[in-house]
């Protein structure tokens, strides 16, 4: 990868308020497509250690927000959180995931494209990381009422850590 093509890939700005941000996910996305993820080997390792966090944590979040979110007048799931950054691009090629289909016309203040009556209609490892990563008061009050001896918190840690790590190998690696 050249030094103009590395600095644009960090530099990129994937920000759905942006007039940019199509076009900047569409680059983004190709630059994906041409890399193959089976030419990294130590990838697949940082992802699958990424996947077993998500996937531990991922019935723990749902039993909580499926007694809080049906039922909240504010609904926290905007079009433009649904909206994957570079990060979450970067994550979905690791995972080996091709995206959804976004609706990226779609007012980014309306509900997720992904929300229906009984939640989010993507896998929670097909959700941009803010979905996953996000709580508000009232689900943090139910965990917390609910759950006092599992350590969400812990989990998301380490959730978070597996994230970081793979992304900054990626980047590190994508550099030579």
């Amino acid at each position: 990868m050249s030094e103009a093509e590395f600095n644009w890939f960090l530099d990129i700005d994937l920000d759905p308020e942006l007039n940019s941000y199509q076009d900047n996910f569409n680059k983004l996305v190709s630059f994906f497509k041409r890399l193959k993820v089976s030419n990294y080997p130590e990838v697949k390792k940082f992802a699958q250690n990424y996947k077993l966090q998500m996937l531990s944590l991922d019935p723990i979040i749902e039993s909580f927000t499926s007694k809080v979110c049906p039922y909240c007048g504010t609904v926290c799931c905007r079009q433009k959180f649904a909206l994957p950054n570079r990060e979450d691009i970067i994550l979905f090629w690791a995972l080996g995931f091709k995206l959804p289909r976004y609706d990226l016309k779609r007012d980014i203040n309306s509900s997720c494209q992904f929300l229906s009556y009984t939640g989010c209609n993507l896998p929670r490892l097909c959700r941009p990381f803010r979905c996953t990563w996000y709580f508000c008061e009232a689900l943090w009050l139910q965990i917390e009422i609910n759950s006092p001896s599992y350590n969400i918190e812990k989990g998301l840690k380490r959730l978070r850590n597996a994230r970081d790590n793979l992304i900054e190998y990626i980047i590190k690696t994508i550099a030579v």
